[in-house]
């Protein structure tokens, strides 16, 4: 059970402790945005635990499945925000009942978080292994 208790520590470089007052603090009156697919999904997620240990929030907005939520720290006017777009750009998933592969229109942004860019202050971009699926371009 001894791993349980393994940090990771880069070698020379000293990380200090995340201090989630300090980062409301530095995010004050601003919009934090995480873009993308579970990852981004688990990366806000993260954040928000540690956020709550300093402040607490209220749920603005929140779709039946998780894909697009927004909470707020009225504490210091901080939003944070899930946009679900796993390809970032305006795609098409493949279908069972249709072509094989993913289609990508790679001269747009996905309206599902375009349409407020210019509200976000900050935007976190992850995705993971989407763009291993076969793709047309």
């Amino acid at each position: 059970m001894g791993y349980l208790y393994w940090r990771w520590k880069p070698s020379e470089c000293h990380l200090p402790r995340f201090d989630p007052l300090a980062f409301l603090t530095l995010v004050r009156n601003k919009h934090l945005a995480f873009v993308g697919d579970s990852m981004a999904r688990n990366q806000l997620e993260s954040l928000l635990c540690m956020l709550a240990t300093a402040s607490s929030s209220t749920l603005l907005y929140n779709n039946d499945n998780n894909k697009f939520l927004r909470q707020h720290f009225p504490s210091h006017n901080v939003s944070v925000s899930l946009y679900w777009s796993p390809f970032l750009v305006k795609g098409v998933e493949k279908s069972n009942s249709g072509p094989d592969h993913n289609e990508l229109y790679l001269d747009h942004v996905d309206e599902r978080w375009g349409g407020d860019m210019g509200q976000m202050s900050l935007i976190v971009l992850s995705i993971e292994h989407w763009f291993l699926h076969p793709t047309a371009y």
